[in-house]
């Protein structure tokens, strides 16, 4: 692996993990003061959101749907700058759970976009009363 990519890999699974942990300073300073975010726009909080305004704008809604302390990620392939994360999250109504693929691009090691696609065969919606288990995403 490059340095380059070993750096981006260092920058987003320390992103990933102060998410997790509820640590909104080391969350926060993984991120681009610039950032974009870019959520489906099937979804309540779906759009485009753009620096640390917009950061504090998503946060909450974000919060409100997924319990960010389940967050746990399957797969991740990083190439230079690029990382393409697999990961899955619970719901915070229903105890279904989401998984997405997130796209991230990190530059002078802060992210700087972040992507997200669902990984899900019908509305987001659907989701939130299914009743999987930590058994259905194991293989």
């Amino acid at each position: 692996m490059s340095t380059r990519a070993a750096s981006t890999r260092e920058t987003v699974e320390t992103m990933y993990r102060a998410l997790a942990t509820g640590d909104w300073a080391g969350f926060t300073q993984a991120l681009s003061d610039e950032i974009v975010i870019e959520e489906p726009q099937f979804l309540p909080y779906g759009g485009t959101y753009v620096g640390r305004a917009g950061l504090r704008t998503l946060a909450p809604r974000i919060g409100a749907a997924l319990d960010m302390s389940t967050l746990r990620i399957e797969h991740m392939l990083v190439e230079a700058d690029r990382a393409f994360t697999v990961l899955r999250v619970q719901m915070t109504t229903g105890g279904g759970w989401l998984r997405a693929a997130e796209e991230t691009v990190v530059r002078d090691g802060k992210v700087t976009e972040w992507r997200i696609y669902l990984l899900d065969d019908g509305s987001c919606a659907d989701r939130v009363g299914s009743r999987q288990t930590d058994d259905d995403y194991r293989r």
